[in-house]
């Protein structure tokens, strides 16, 4: 619905709270699913979720901090009270990475409609993905996220198997190894 009236944001917001289903809600007030969240979440957020100050002073780090308590972009976004497309360009600027390819474990488009970046140990959180990486280079990157999260004796197997010397190497040496020789 374009321009939707208070009235009708209204009736979404107190079938919510009556606990109604969200397509309940939506058939009966006619709004999209996006319009009907911000505004209960808008309305409903508590002044201890309010980051809007905190990003006004900091926004990357607002935003960082944020995304790791688990929080969404949407949530985000509502409670800095800022659009989710700057929440997700202030965590770019401030981690060096793509907000897309990472999740908080609820899913979502895989990023370049590739699954690869979200099997396995990366399941469900995705891979994280350097700013300006094209697509070759982020399944580089979820290989590598995959070998940084085995455990030493793990590594060291691995090592073993591909003829790498293991004798004095660290955890992020032999994954380097290890990730170098894969690529071949």
């Amino acid at each position: 619905m374009k321009n939707p009236s208070t009235k009708v944001l209204n009736q979404a917001l107190a079938m919510r709270a009556e606990d109604k289903p969200w397509a309940e809600v939506l058939a009966a007030t006619g709004l999209n699913y996006s319009q009907a969240w911000l505004f209960c979440e808008r309305t409903n957020l508590s002044e201890d979720m309010d980051l809007s100050e905190a990003f006004q002073t900091s926004p990357g780090s607002t935003v960082t901090a944020a995304r790791a308590e688990g929080n969404s972009w949407g949530l985000i976004a509502v409670r800095c009270n800022v659009p989710e497309s700057r929440v997700r360009s202030e965590f770019a600027k401030a981690t060096g990475n793509k907000s897309q390819g990472i999740r908080i474990g609820k899913g979502g488009r895989f990023y370049y409609g590739d699954q690869d970046l979200y099997q396995d140990v990366l399941n469900p959180t995705g891979t994280l993905i350097p700013v300006g990486a094209d697509h070759e280079t982020a399944r580089g990157c979820a290989a590598d996220q995959r070998i940084m999260r085995l455990d030493m004796d793990e590594l060291k197997n691995l090592a073993a198997d591909l003829g790498i010397a293991i004798k004095g190497q660290t955890k992020v040496t032999l994954a380097k190894k290890i990730r170098a020789a894969l690529a071949k």
